[in-house]
């Protein structure tokens, strides 16, 4: 049984690495930029802070 060798996977990665960053360089040339951050993240990070403020405010109203 033949092993194939390591490095040559190493190389097609790294092949494969730079084609996809040649590929995002080309698209921001161009004028279209990935979003930075995805919408749903600050959504969940809203809505977890609302939710603890109305934990504390009906912990507050109990007698907490």
């Amino acid at each position: 049984m033949k092993w194939p060798h390591p490095l040559k996977k190493v190389r097609d990665n790294r092949e494969k690495m730079k084609q996809e960053a040649q590929q995002i360089v080309e698209n921001y040339d161009n004028g279209q930029k990935p979003q930075p951050v995805d919408n749903k993240i600050i959504w969940y990070v809203i809505g977890g802070f609302i939710f603890v403020f109305i934990l504390k405010g009906l912990s507050l109203l109990i007698g907490g």
